[in-house]
C-alpha cells in the first residue's frame, strides 16, 4: 500500500488538480503506516510529492498488543504465510463490499450483541468509548478488506 496503492493516489489528485505537490497528507492509523512505509522506501517519490504529513494514531509497531486475533496472527505468522502463500489467498474479507456491507448492517441491527462477540476477536471492544446504538451503522462499513501483506505486517 506504501508503494503502490497510495503513490497511485497521490498521482491521481495531482494529475487530476494540476498541482505539482500535495499541500498535506493527513493519515489516520494504517493511512499513516502506509506513508512511513512509502516515504522510508521511495522518500524522493514523496519529498517531491508531499509538502507536510500529519500522522493521527499512528501505527508502526504493536508489541504491547493485547488483542486476541492479533497476538495469534503474531504467534502463528510463519505458518499462516506460507498458507497464505500456498493457497495464493492474497485478500482478505474482499466480497462484493456493497453487498457485504448491506447483509451486514441488517443482520446486526437484529443480532447485535452476536455481532459483538464475533467482533471481540478482531477489535478490542469496550463499551464505555462506543456507541452500541451505532454499532450496525458502523458494521456497515465492514468488512473492509485487507491484504496478505497488510496482515503479515501487523503481526
Amino acid at each position: 500500500m506504501g508503494i503502490y496503492d497510495l503513490p497511485a493516489q497521490i498521482n491521481h489528485i495531482l494529475n487530476t488538480t494540476h498541482k505539482d505537490k500535495l499541500a498535506a497528507y493527513i493519515g489516520h492509523s494504517e493511512g499513516t503506516t502506509q506513508m512511513f512505509i512509502g516515504s522510508s522506501l521511495m522518500p524522493k517519490y514523496f519529498s517531491d510529492r508531499v509538502e507536510l504529513f500529519l500522522g493521527f494514531a499512528p501505527v508502526v509497531r504493536l508489541e504491547h498488543n493485547t488483542n486476541a486475533m492479533l497476538t495469534y496472527t503474531a504467534k502463528y505468522v510463519d505458518y499462516i504465510s506460507m498458507i497464505i502463500q500456498k493457497t495464493g489467498m492474497y485478500n482478505f474479507m474482499q466480497a462484493d463490499a456493497t453487498k457485504m456491507s448491506v447483509t451486514t448492517a441488517e443482520f446486526c441491527t437484529i443480532m447485535t450483541s452476536f455481532c459483538e462477540a464475533a467482533d471481540e476477536g478482531f477489535f478490542d471492544w469496550n463499551e464505555d468509548i462506543i456507541n452500541k446504538d451505532r454499532y450496525a451503522a458502523s458494521m456497515a462499513h465492514g468488512p473492509a478488506g485487507t491484504g496478505w501483506r497488510n496482515l503479515i505486517h501487523y503481526a
